[in-house]
């Protein structure tokens, strides 16, 4: 497990607008801010479950480990910002700006075969954009939710009282692991 007080920082840090590799390019005007946080949201649980702390560097003794840890948090900072940046702007812009452009493309389609007056119109509306937008960033969070199994979504199939009862301790469990992960850090800092 990745060390969540490193890339919780590289998420503020890059939902506050800060880049340290690359620009991003000129995002459209209709596109939401919050489906640009969820997405962040999404790539912080899947890096903090992921393990990017190097196997070679559990091995050493006390004193290799004394000078080894603090330089660790920094190297994972480094990446989870890396890979939170580039997935940033080489997935999620250009993924956004195909969705939110779908519906339009969809309204003229429509437009050339048949003349349809207020259906092509919400379908070129901004609130039709924004929808579209949030729905991409839903379903990327809940995938990483339930790929990191801090929600099972095969439990729907039994009906939503048996998802949500276990979605409830689920959802508790892990928060309160990450709640003493950053907790310990905190200490230690």
């Amino acid at each position: 497990m990745t060390n969540l007080f490193s890339v919780f920082v590289s998420y503020l840090s890059l939902s506050l607008g800060y880049q340290i590799y690359r620009s991003p390019p000129e995002v459209e005007e209709s596109a939401p801010f919050l489906s640009l946080l969820i997405f962040l949201t999404t790539l912080l649980l899947l890096l903090v479950n992921l393990d990017i702390y190097p196997s070679s560097l559990r091995r050493l003794g006390w004193f290799g480990m004394l000078i080894v840890e603090d330089a660790c948090v920094f190297f994972q900072f480094l990446l989870s910002y890396f890979v939170m940046e580039n997935l940033m702007i080489d997935f999620w812009f250009p993924l956004e700006g195909a969705v939110t452009q779908l519906p339009s493309k969809i309204a003229d389609g429509l437009d050339e075969i048949v003349t349809c007056g207020r259906v092509c119109d919400g379908l070129r509306s901004d609130n039709t954009k924004v929808a579209a937008s949030y729905m991409m960033s839903g379903i990327l969070l809940l995938m990483v939710l339930h790929a990191t199994r801090m929600i099972d979504l095969r439990k729907l199939a039994e009906g939503p009282s048996a998802f949500f009862g276990t979605y409830g301790s689920d959802s508790y469990y892990h928060c309160q692991k990450y709640c003493k992960s950053l907790a310990c850090v905190l200490k230690e800092g």
